[in-house]
């Protein structure tokens, strides 16, 4: 699987129009998992939906809801759990930085320069 740099780029610039108050690591959203646009309390891939230029092709759960792990796979190009895609989308790190500049912030440094070795270290605080 190839990054997609272009679309990890749209996501770092789109992050840092999102409000703090809005935005959570924790959690994909809050509630409304079933369409494009966030409009609720979300992390990075809960708000991104909004970006893909096919959201009828978003994959979705049998219950409806969007599957975001397959979606980011697809969109970023990160396979899920690998460490690029923990680097930047990781739940943890709502502990130490939980602001959509720093997950800009995550995501340039992984295209300017790649993940720094000590990055499991930084997301947890230490």
């Amino acid at each position: 699987m190839v990054m997609n740099r272009e679309n990890l780029r749209l996501m770092a610039e789109y992050l840092l129009t999102i409000p703090p108050e809005m935005f959570d690591m924790l959690h994909f959203r809050d509630r409304c998992e079933t369409t494009a646009k966030c409009g609720t309390v979300g992390c990075v891939l809960g708000h991104c939906t909004v970006l893909d230029p096919n959201p009828e092709l978003i994959p979705l759960y049998d219950n409806g809801g969007i599957h975001f792990g397959e979606w980011s796979e697809k969109f970023t190009g990160l396979p899920v759990g690998s460490d690029k895609w923990n680097f930047c989308f990781s739940h943890q790190w709502a502990e130490f930085d939980n602001t959509p500049k720093g997950a800009s912030d995550r995501i340039l440094m992984l295209l300017d320069s790649g993940i720094p070795s000590d990055w499991e270290d930084r997301m947890l605080g230490l």
